[in-house]
């Protein structure tokens, strides 16, 4: 069988976000559609060499990050009938994908869990079993609909969750985060990781808050706003290393200049490109 080649994977990637794009974003429902984004490379020389190293190409990815996109793509290949080498079709994802998967991805793993007892529970990555989606910049979208992935947890994942150290559970979520009402909040204060899931506690919708949730201040300070969750904007990456270090800002030195705000460097539409087909089975 002949693989296709890096501008036919290109191809296919971009006419399915075309496609998406005819869809309105508030109705992305991503407890069925899978959808890749990745990341993982070189780390910012301001931390140990002890320290995971994350960047924007699949070559970089870390095993656990591998395992999630070399998933997304067997069964994506298996649905739609194609063959798509995982390393080209995440290399054509559009950056803020890679971004936010590297980002939230990195925090995850990068957080221990231990019970009350201090006892070792694994990293928070390990509570997640399918990768179904990310959503990166996807304009006129609720802020709270961008910038995240939506997993399936591994079966034992609310119990752990309800265990650990490192979790609370917060107010549940009666006006953001449709179809995840139970909240779980990284412990410690902004920044932090928000683990929203569905009531049975299979599927769940993870960002990460790098403005403060507290009232009034997220009134005032974006936490309403996509920029809350997107790594690139204004100095949410300096957050994010001063709770998790070992991420490296390859997007910045890409391009030269950070992003400003919510702007997205690649060119529209930059959405979830897998809207369709779904791949995976409604959680019972």
């Amino acid at each position: 069988m002949i693989l296709p080649t890096r501008a036919a994977v290109v191809l296919v990637i971009t006419t399915t976000m075309l496609l998406c794009d005819a869809t309105t974003p508030g109705q992305q429902n991503t407890n069925q559609e899978l959808r890749d984004a990745p990341a993982a490379r070189q780390r910012t020389g301001k931390h140990s060499d002890s320290q995971p190293e994350f960047g924007g190409t699949y070559d970089r990815l870390r095993p656990e990050q591998r395992r999630l996109v070399d998933d997304w793509f067997a069964r994506y290949n298996k649905r739609m009938q194609k063959n798509i080498p995982p390393e080209d079709g995440y290399n054509a994802v559009p950056i803020s994908i890679r971004t936010t998967f590297e980002a939230v991805t990195h925090a995850l793993q990068t957080t221990p869990l231990t019970d009350k007892q201090q006892r070792r529970l694994g990293n928070a990555l390990a509570l997640v079993e399918v990768l179904e989606t990310t959503h990166g910049k996807i304009p006129h979208a609720r802020g709270d609909l961008q910038f995240r992935i939506y997993v399936v947890l591994k079966p034992n994942a609310l119990a752990t969750l309800n265990s650990s150290r490192e979790f609370a559970r917060g107010r549940d979520n009666a006006v953001f985060h449709h179809s995840y009402p139970l909240n779980y909040r990284q412990t410690g204060g902004a920044v932090s990781i928000q683990i929203s899931t569905s009531q049975d506690g299979r599927r769940a919708d993870i960002d990460v808050d790098y403005r403060t949730s507290g009232f009034p201040a997220a009134l005032f300070n974006g936490h309403l706003t996509a920029q809350n969750s997107d790594v690139r904007a204004g100095n949410n990456y300096d957050g994010h290393l001063q709770r998790w270090a070992g991420l490296s800002n390859w997007w910045h030195n890409l391009f030269g200049l950070p992003v400003v705000h919510d702007t997205g460097f690649a060119p529209d539409p930059e959405q979830d490109i897998a809207r369709f087909p779904r791949l995976t089975e409604r959680s019972r």
